[in-house]
């Protein structure tokens, strides 16, 4: 008797589970049952490292390319300016900060000029940002849009470039 019932709850059991799954199946889905498939991350692009030299002779090479670019930055007439000292006409990069939120506190002591637009302040800095050409005048300049401008020296009182 006993086997006979222990047959019955299993047999039992099992219709209920094969009813229950038909009914699922039959059902409309709440939503699409869809395998869902992980994608890896992207890598990060990783930014050419250059000169502002390099930037400044072959400005159609690093259109619209992610860039790292080393120099000195200082501000003339409300332009933050990254310099070198190239041995061409333009030996400098504008760093276009106008599409940027907040500077940090170094940053913004380097954007300062006093009321004749000369430079007050100075440091080497680091630029990572997208490359843009663009022409003034005779000269095909290159400016960059940074995603971050990291500081690599202490804020110093401008020199005059050439100066020694």
């Amino acid at each position: 008797m006993q086997l006979l019932s222990k047959i019955a709850v299993g047999a039992l059991a099992f219709i209920v589970g094969v009813t229950a799954a038909a009914v699922w199946l039959k059902s409309p889905p709440s939503q699409p049952r869809q395998l869902q498939v992980m994608k890896p991350p992207l890598p990060q692009q990783q930014p050419l490292s250059i000169s502002v030299c390099e930037i400044q002779r072959a400005p159609d090479l690093y259109e619209g390319k992610l860039v790292e670019v080393r120099g000195v930055m200082y501000s003339v007439r409300g332009k933050l300016l990254l310099y070198e000292g190239c041995n061409d006409p333009v030996g400098f990069t504008w760093v276009d900060v106008t599409e940027r939120g907040e500077l940090d506190e170094g940053i913004k002591a380097l954007a300062e000029s006093d009321p004749s637009h000369a430079p007050k302040n100075e440091a080497d800095v680091a630029v990572i940002g997208t490359a843009h050409k663009y022409a003034d005048g005779e000269f095909l300049l290159v400016r960059i849009v940074p995603s971050r401008i990291e500081l690599r020296s202490p804020v110093r009182k401008f020199k005059p470039k050439g100066a020694a």
